[in-house]
């Protein structure tokens, strides 16, 4: 009757795998806060889902309406932004992408044009990337 769950340094999904056929649940906190497009197969690789994972620019464009809503709501920029600060993680461009976020974002009345901005900073190649 006990739920087993295993919660602390797994890094990558292949090892949260090989967990899951000994536990009941892997807990991928950290990993996923520092690089959250981690995430982007995990449907895939744990429930034989298909459908080609979203690239990270299709992530931003799809959190940008959340943005905008939470923005009319009263939350700050820097609040929101926070949770995707890792979003090109290892990628080109990643550091710059946080820089412009953590900088902008600070900034009275900063908007997703602050979010577009950091965007702008990841080279163009990197646009049509999946994983």
């Amino acid at each position: 009757q006990l739920k087993i769950l295993i919660n602390g340094g797994i890094e990558e999904l292949a090892s949260a795998k090989a967990h899951s056929q000994h536990v009941d649940g892997v807990m991928l906190g950290r990993a996923a806060y520092r690089n959250p497009y981690l995430l982007a197969d995990v449907d895939a690789q744990f429930y034989n889902d298909s459908r080609p994972a979203r690239s990270r620019h299709e992530v931003v464009e799809a959190f940008l309406p959340y943005t905008e809503e939470r923005l009319r709501a009263g939350d700050t920029l820097p609040t929101i932004t926070r949770h995707i600060l890792g979003l090109f993680h290892a990628q080109p461009g990643g550091r710059r992408w946080r820089q412009v976020l953590s900088t902008r974002a600070r900034k009275p009345g900063a908007g997703c044009e602050v979010i577009h901005a950091a965007l702008a900073e990841i080279p163009q190649q990197s646009h049509s990337e999946v994983a």
